[in-house]
């Protein structure tokens, strides 16, 4: 799984690269663009801006890759991102290293559609060397994309013909939830306006429904019906819409025609006075089909994924390809029909989040079709619960996908504890650290980290702060309290109360002043820290001199 900072030298399984190169960039700013060469680039090249660079480009899905370098020197620290005019992050090229092919920046989760974005270095140079993007959409020029008029009836190009009543409705939503207005206008083909169906209303919260009817008259038939979409900040979204006759045709045999795939089917009329009308229809064709096509389990990354369907066609015999990502795993030769598609990926073949498995189908007479299942794979991440005494450590780990773990301590940044090796959840663990390994009368940063089989890290971190404290020992009651000459050995029973980061203190020899140790009287031990474990081991029978 890629990580930001580290090299992605070729994109992951459900992703495609687009290069620096591709025509749908634009790259402004107040430095001049230059492009170099090496092999080490993605693709050979790259572009970079000695200062302050702009790039812009739309493209459709739900995520993005920036793929560009890591440098000691001149590149810009501050490198924010705005995706459909909203700053969605910020990513730094200014590193301690070179790294070439860097993943500088990523996001996920968007909505499926197109979006806009512009990149802007903000305080020196930058470097562009790809973007990695969904497998099956595509990158488009610059266009602020702030307002989303979605149509629900009717579609564009829709067949009605003079006289039907057009009823347009769907929602007109901002993305930013600024305030919008709109406006629909009777337009040719370029733009021009040549008469208002709705004028334009005053601005409203988004989203707005779209709810409006008219009789479709010539004029409207003949050019384009437009609507028009302004937010608050004077950013303009368009909708366009024709209207085509529809053919009626009473009988077209085309069953003995054995149409490839992409050919389509051309209807021309015309009238007595010569006037023309086009009508391009797509074949339906009998390609092979695929039923029931499931993928499962869905979910959990340590599981593997059996996919099933059967295989059919109206033609005889069908041969298909199926596709993890990009990569091909299977290819079938033709067979008769219905084959039953039963394949198994393992766990290592599948990505943590989108899995795009595709087949596609061939009958004899060359007819294709393309079928695809997505299968989201998610990585719960392992969950600490840890309990410190002082510097003892008793912690129990816990994976929801039941992932085997390791973990490591550090203190001070300072790894204290190595990686363990493989624990099987739910796991738990015993350490105890010693002065050596803090700093005394200070603030002690302690981490531990927990990686699960994904390679995926959960972190617990708290602060640790000592005091120096010196040693107590202290004479239980006695009874009769005994009296001892100065300088006569005396055993008795004591009790240690130990300060954990005790350091060193003294010894009063003489006890009190006549010689005698009176109940509940307390004295200081000279230790030093290195003796502590010995000397604590101690409870009883202990004779002073």
């Amino acid at each position: 799984m890629a990580t930001v900072g580290q090299p992605l030298l070729a994109p992951e399984t459900g992703w495609k690269r687009i290069e620096e190169t591709d025509s749908n960039f634009t790259l402004a700013g107040d430095g001049e663009w230059s492009p170099a060469s090496s092999g080490v680039y993605s693709g050979g090249t790259i572009k970079y801006s000695v200062s302050d660079g702009i790039i812009e480009f739309n493209f459709t899905g739900t995520k993005l890759r920036y793929i560009g370098r890591l440098w000691p020197l001149v590149y810009a620290s501050v490198i924010n991102v705005y995706i459909d005019n909203i700053l969605n992050g910020n990513f730094s090229q200014l590193g301690g290293s070179e790294i070439q092919q860097a993943l500088n920046y990523e996001v996920t989760g968007l909505i499926d559609r197109e979006h806009s974005v512009k990149i802007i270095a903000t305080n020196g140079a930058l470097c562009f060397d790809a973007i990695d993007i969904d497998i099956n959409k595509s990158v488009l020029p610059y266009a602020l994309v702030s307002t989303i008029i979605n149509l629900t009836s009717p579609v564009a190009d829709s067949y009605l013909t003079i006289g039907n009543t057009v009823s347009l409705q769907g929602t007109v939503t901002n993305v930013a939830n600024n305030q919008i207005k709109y406006k629909i206008e009777v337009v040719d083909s370029s733009n021009t306006v040549l008469s208002i169906i709705k004028p334009e209303i005053s601005f409203q919260d988004s989203p707005i429904t779209l709810d409006e009817s008219f009789v479709l008259n010539q004029e409207m038939y003949d050019n384009f019906i437009l609507i028009t979409a302004t937010d608050s900040l004077e950013v303009i979204s368009t909708k366009k819409i024709s209207f085509l006759d529809k053919c009626l045709l009473a009988s077209l045999d085309l069953s003995s025609i054995n149409f490839k795939s992409g050919e389509k089917i051309k209807i021309t009329a015309e009238d007595s006075l010569g006037t023309q009308s086009v009508l391009n229809i797509d074949p339906v064709l009998a390609h092979g089909t695929l039923t029931e096509l499931t993928a499962t389990p869905q979910a959990i990354h340590t599981e593997s994924i059996s996919l099933t369907g059967t295989v059919g066609s109206e033609k005889g015999k069908v041969k298909y390809t199926i596709l993890n990502g990009t990569t091909e795993v299977i290819n079938q030769d033709f067979t008769s029909t219905p084959p039953a598609i039963s394949q198994i990926f393992t766990p290592d073949s599948l990505a943590i989040g989108e899995n795009v498995f595709t087949v596609n189908l061939e009958n004899e007479s060359g007819e294709q079709d393309v079928y695809t299942v997505t299968v989201t794979k998610n990585n719960n991440l392992p969950v600490i619960t840890p309990t410190i005494d002082n510097l003892t450590i008793d912690a129990n780990i816990t994976d929801a996908d039941n992932d085997k773990v390791q973990y490591r301590i550090l203190i001070n940044n300072i790894e204290k504890v190595a990686w363990s090796s493989l624990l099987v959840t739910p796991a738990s663990f015993h350490r105890r650290f010693y002065l050596t390994d803090i700093i005394i009368g200070g603030t002690n940063t302690l981490r531990i980290e927990v990686k699960d089989e994904a390679g995926d890290i959960q972190v617990y971190e708290t602060t640790l702060n000592t005091t120096n404290k010196n040693a107590v020992i202290t004479i239980p009651a006695q009874s009769p309290i005994p009296t001892v000459p100065k300088n006569t050995p005396y055993q008795f029973d004591f009790q240690i109360v130990p300060p954990f980061y005790a350091t060193e203190v003294s010894i009063n020899p003489d006890i009190t002043d006549d010689g005698t140790l009176g109940s509940g009287e307390m004295f200081e031990l000279s230790i030093n820290k290195d003796d502590w474990a010995e000397i604590s081991a101690i409870t009883n029978n202990w004779v002073e001199k």
